[in-house]
């Protein structure tokens, strides 16, 4: 039997699980520039849409600075409101350094399960990248050379990486000397390299040669 006494507070509950893990941070490159970074990820799923608590309030995205370890929210869905929202524009950032990402969604009953840790430089592709020229040949070996980039995009050159088709008009391209030459490809300040792989059959033949250069972001731009 009920006495008279005072009644408590309610509560409000739902019979829901926390949001699962977002999945699969993305930087979009073309919305990105030197001191932003375009965040994208995909919706989190839910079991039982039409269950009361289960709906997605929205998704915070965190940002960690991992020199410093200071790590912040970059945006906020959840209290803005915009519980469908899956981008986000961070601003602010310095040019060429490295920004650690995760997002977490959450429902009714709180915060869900925070994603896998994500990492993108402040950066965008390289341009102005110029054709090589040959600056030696001889019977076996063409030297050419090359400049860097006029524009990084604002993340150092890692790296670069030459290619050379058959000599006989073919667009199949290989790469010279061996595949992911290390004396090439991990030299950011080189400017010039020997192709030494010709054999006595490639005499006379014109060949189409290229350079691809490297960013620590891991993007790359072809020579003209």
């Amino acid at each position: 039997m009920r006495g008279n006494g005072p009644v408590s507070d309610s509560v409000s509950a739902a019979i829901a699980d926390k949001p699962a893990a977002a999945s699969l941070i993305t930087k979009n490159m073309a919305q990105s520039s030197k001191t932003s970074l375009a965040i994208e990820w995909n919706a989190v799923s839910v079991n039982g849409a039409h269950a009361p608590g289960s709906e997605i309030l929205g998704y915070v995205l965190h940002i960690t600075d991992p020199v410093t370890g200071s790590t912040w929210e970059a945006f906020n869905g959840v209290t803005l409101g915009l519980k469908t929202q899956i981008r986000a524009n961070v601003l602010g950032l310095v040019t060429g350094k490295a920004y650690d990402f995760e997002v977490v969604a959450w429902n009714f009953n709180g915060v869900g399960t925070l994603s896998s840790t994500y990492s993108f430089y402040s950066c965008i592709l390289p341009t102005g990248f110029i054709a090589p020229t040959r600056s030696t040949s001889t019977a076996s070996s063409i030297t050419i050379d090359w400049s860097t980039p006029a524009d990084t995009g604002g993340c150092s050159i890692s790296g670069y990486a030459v290619f050379k088709n058959d000599g006989a008009g073919g667009s199949t391209f290989t790469e010279a000397n061996s595949a992911s030459d290390a004396a090439i490809r991990n030299q950011p300040g080189l400017n010039s390299a020997a192709i030494t792989t010709f054999v006595g059959a490639d005499l006379g033949h014109e060949f189409i040669i290229y350079v691809q250069a490297f960013t620590v972001a891991g993007d790359s731009i072809v020579s003209e």
